[in-house]
């Protein structure tokens, strides 16, 4: 589904953090080779455990993938994920939006990847790793209660099995507990919380939630987080920029709507190749990144 369905990703209805944003890039890529040739793509999977390889395409009406010419290979002692796409109708071009400079963008924020190119005249462009450290695998999470909506909050009522709403609410939200209901009870002593979720009413939702926000809480879990880490963004940027000056810094934790977690990690760097390029000098440039992904 990753490979062929739109809209379809390995970071949905999880709570952790994963590389990717929509849902769109790699099936996106099937999809524009399979309108512009014809085919879909070539896949190559192999794991420590059993190897294959297939012929993959989206079915179109349906949004589902088609895979074709499936067969079991030998593993080779290699484990990883191979693509191979045809794809007509492009124009390569060293642009600020060409390939290149997204691969070189993305080696700046994976410095474990060690990413080679080789661009249609036949030249190799390789960033090198500059980092051994793996980024820590994330964990599943429940959601924090401060970044809850009232959506959210009927939602989870729905698929609860608990018998009572306080008890939903513990076992649904991270670092609820029971001294929490117990400040929650005296925010909305109107509300019975003894009563099942299933019968939560909206108006009822929009008061937990709000007297949620009023509640002191712990920051939220960062392990749900793959953080890249301040030294290894300095590592990266020193050895892909090369600049004079750099400077990295990684925020506290904080809670976005849905309940979800966030780190925002920053650096500035100044010389070298760092900023834009023009036909004098080098200017300012600012590069955003979310999950990893330019």
């Amino acid at each position: 589904k990753a490979l062929a369905s739109i809209l379809s990703g390995t970071k949905f209805h999880r709570y952790l953090q994963q590389r990717g944003q929509q849902g769109i890039g790699a099936s996106g890529c099937t999809l524009f080779a399979q309108i512009t040739t014809g085919k879909g793509v070539h896949v190559v999977s192999r794991t420590s455990s059993e190897s294959f390889e297939c012929d993959v395409a989206i079915d179109v009406n349906k949004n589902e993938p088609i895979i074709t010419n499936f067969k079991n290979i030998e593993s080779n002692g290699f484990t990883g994920l191979e693509i191979i796409g045809l794809f007509g109708e492009t124009k390569y071009e060293n642009s600020e939006r060409g390939v290149l400079e997204y691969l070189k963008r993305t080696a700046l924020v994976n410095p474990h990847a060690n990413i080679t190119l080789k661009d249609p005249d036949g030249k190799e462009h390789v960033f090198v790793r500059t980092s051994n450290i793996l980024p820590e695998r994330p964990k599943e999470s429940k959601p924090h209660p401060l970044g809850i909506t009232t959506s959210d909050l009927m939602y989870l009522a729905e698929l609860s099995s608990s018998r009572y709403i306080s008890t939903f609410l513990v076992e649904s939200l991270s670092r609820v507990t029971k001294q929490k209901i117990d400040e929650l009870k005296n925010l909305i002593p109107d509300i019975d919380l003894e009563k099942s979720p299933h019968e939560l009413t909206w108006e009822e939702g929009e008061k937990i939630v709000r007297a949620l926000k009023k509640i002191k809480w712990m920051a939220p879990e960062t392990d749900t987080l793959s953080l890249i880490g301040k030294e290894q963004i300095e590592k990266a940027i020193s050895a892909i920029l090369m600049p004079e000056f750099v400077s990295t810094t990684q925020r506290r934790p904080r809670v976005y709507m849905g309940g979800i977690p966030f780190v925002v990690e920053a650096a500035i760097a100044y010389g070298g190749k760092a900023g834009k390029e023009r036909e004098e000098f080098r200017g300012g440039e600012i590069l955003r990144f979310a999950n990893k992904v330019p």
